[in-house]
């Protein structure tokens, strides 16, 4: 795939400069950052670059995304093929099946629930971003878009453009800088000084991989278009695995332990990340340590999923951060979206939809207003969308503080 190999090359070549001037720069190369550029550029604005400070886009990824009928009516409006190209790569739900393992170590199912097309359909991470990747690459020929290796280190904000200097010194001046690099955003730390804003926990740690079906043990293996969580104790901690098929022969899984004592010992930023060294040996002494503390449960099939997975699980402490009144700085050229904006708890699944709908909102009129000066456009996206997006996250933290304190048995993505 050219754009994933010239991004690379991005970072390697100390030839290749980045542009000194662009209308728009977009700080993360995640799905919020590609979207808002395929959204731009297929309204014909080109002018525009996305720094990624990993040395490539992320070809494989151990997360999955449940986007929601909305959500995908959201990336109808970024680029019409979008929908049905992610469902043709994802799975659709139609069951979902809850249980729960017992301290003799059997496993008993409390429910089942026939569920309809609306709730969606789920998609690797992965495949979102190659499939935004893709469709850039359709719409326009210029590869320079894209910067990696070569993140954010310090941006300054004047009347008339934004100076943002990269890792590797070098300056690009723009008209709007927008901040789409995630929950510990670079760019948030303008519009909201880091001590007044520090992510907030819900002592869960999740881990999750990508396996393939036949790879899973029997207890955990998931039929066709179904999800199966079991709830587990492990040393007092209440603990979740989420099994889903994701389509191609595919299952998602995902491990989620409530205990703070855990979370703080896993990570105690939260940031997180995929083939971390030791991971996977960190699971499965929790596991042991379970096993010794319930000499009777029986956590056979929990270590057997574990071990059929390889070493690049991914790892991170679910955290949310305090709803802001503003997404813009003084002047207004300065702006958040996705993350970067309202990190969320996944428990009702609705970040990355939430995201795709920034994206169409800001696409939209910017398309319509002045790029040179975007305050006004910027407040019109603001009036649009913050009011909403507090709301669904103050949503998302009861949910999560339900679930934390064991009164849900919801494990979502």
């Amino acid at each position: 795939m050219n754009i994933l190999r010239n991004c690379l090359n991005n970072a390697t070549t100390s030839s290749l400069q980045a542009p000194p001037q662009k209308s728009i720069v977009i700080a993360g190369g995640g799905l919020s950052g590609l979207a808002l550029a395929l959204a731009l550029k297929s309204s014909g604005i080109e002018d525009i670059l996305v720094i990624e400070k990993a040395p490539a886009l992320r070809t494989k990824s151990q997360g999955a995304i449940r986007l929601s009928k909305e959500g995908l009516n959201n990336l109808g409006k970024i680029y019409p093929s979008l929908p049905e190209t992610l469902r043709s790569v994802g799975a659709h739900f139609e069951k979902s099946i809850v249980k729960e393992a017992l301290s003799d170590g059997t496993v008993t199912s409390i429910r089942g629930d026939d569920l309809n097309q609306g709730i969606g359909v789920l998609v690797a991470w992965a495949d979102i971003q190659n499939t935004l990747a893709n469709a850039i690459r359709e719409v326009s020929n210029d590869e320079s878009w894209l910067r990696c290796g070569s993140g954010i280190k310090s941006y300054k904000e004047k009347a008339d453009r934004v100076e943002v200097k990269l890792y590797d010194d070098s300056i690009i001046t723009t008209s709007l800088l927008v901040g789409g690099d995630g929950a510990f955003s670079t760019v948030r730390r303008h519009i909201k000084a880091p001590w007044l804003d520090r992510p907030r926990s819900f002592s869960q740690t999740n881990w999750n991989a990508i396996i393939s079906r036949e790879s899973v043990p029997s207890v955990h293996r998931v039929p066709e278009r179904t999800t199966v969580a079991i709830s587990y104790v492990l040393s007092g901690a209440r603990s979740s695995v989420l099994n889903v098929d994701i389509g191609r022969n595919r299952t998602f899984w995902q491990l989620r332990i409530t205990d703070e004592k855990i979370a703080k010992a896993v990570d105690s930023t939260g940031r997180g990340g995929a083939g971390l060294v030791g991971v996977k040996q960190r699971i499965l002494d929790i596991i042991d340590q379970a096993s010794q503390d319930t000499p009777s449960a029986d956590f056979g099939e929990l270590i057997a999923l574990v071990m059929a997975t390889d070493n690049n699980i991914f790892e991170r402490r679910i955290l949310d951060r305090k709803p802001l009144k503003r997404w813009s700085s003084p002047r207004r050229r300065i702006v958040l979206m996705g993350d970067a904006a309202h990190a969320m708890h996944p428990a009702p699944g609705q970040g990355a939809n939430s995201a795709f709908a920034d994206v169409v909102a800001l696409a939209t009129v910017l398309k319509k207003g002045d790029l040179k000066n975007p305050a006004k456009s910027v407040k019109a996206y603001e009036n649009e969308r913050v009011t909403l997006a507090n709301q669904i996250q103050a949503f998302s933290r009861i949910k999560g503080l339900k679930q934390a304190l064991g009164k849900s048995n919801e494990n979502k993505i």
